[in-house]
Formats: C-alpha cells, sequence, structure tokens
C-alpha cells in the first residue's frame, strides 16, 4: 500500500517524517518513507505497510502522521486490510493523496 505527497497546487512534495497507529493493536510504524520513497520527477510515493499480518483481513482503523519540510503535521484517519502476504496490504477507505502543505 502506498501514498502519495502534494503541495496546494498538487505537486509532489517530499514528506520529511511519516508515522502510523493502528488503532486496533496500538502499534506504531515509524519512519515508514524509509520502506520505499520514490521520487518520480514531482511524484513523491511511500510504501506505509509491508507487514500483512498486521492487519485483519477485514480491515483496521489506522492513522497517519505526516511531517511536511515546514514542519506541518497533517493526520489522516484510513481503513487498511492485511491477510498472508504483503500484496495483501490494501487500502479500505482513506486518500491515496495527501496534501501535505
Amino acid at each position: 500500500m502506498t501514498i502519495n505527497t502534494v503541495d496546494s497546487n498538487n505537486q509532489g512534495i517530499e514528506a520529511v517524517k511519516i508515522e502510523a497507529v493502528n488503532f486496533r493493536t496500538g502499534k506504531t510504524y515509524k519512519d515508514l518513507q524509509n520502506h520505499m520513497n520514490i521520487g518520480f520527477g514531482k511524484i513523491f510515493s511511500y510504501r506505509l505497510f509491508s507487514a500483512p499480518t498486521d492487519f485483519a483481513e477485514s480491515g483496521d482503523p489506522v492513522q497517519v502522521m505526516i511531517t511536511s519540510g515546514t514542519g506541518k503535521i497533517v493526520r489522516v484517519s484510513m481503513t487498511v486490510s492485511g491477510g498472508k502476504c504483503a500484496c495483501s496490504v490494501k487500502l479500505i477507505s482513506g486518500p491515496e493523496t495527501i496534501n501535505i502543505e
């Protein structure tokens, strides 16, 4: 599962820090951008979760906190489902593209 970060003009902008909390398990995920930070020109895409068994197949409520270069923190609620392999981790609800400016 990946997310994209953009500025107020919908142009790609790099996040300084990304953290997430799975409300069902209480598990915190920190510095998630270190797992995959791909910049294709003006697109910044981050892999959030690669541990499929951390999430219920029916979906778990997750809050993602993204810090921009200006220090602004954006909080986004999503529902994420898991399963038996990394390909099972999917976004059920919530944004894939997040304005962090």
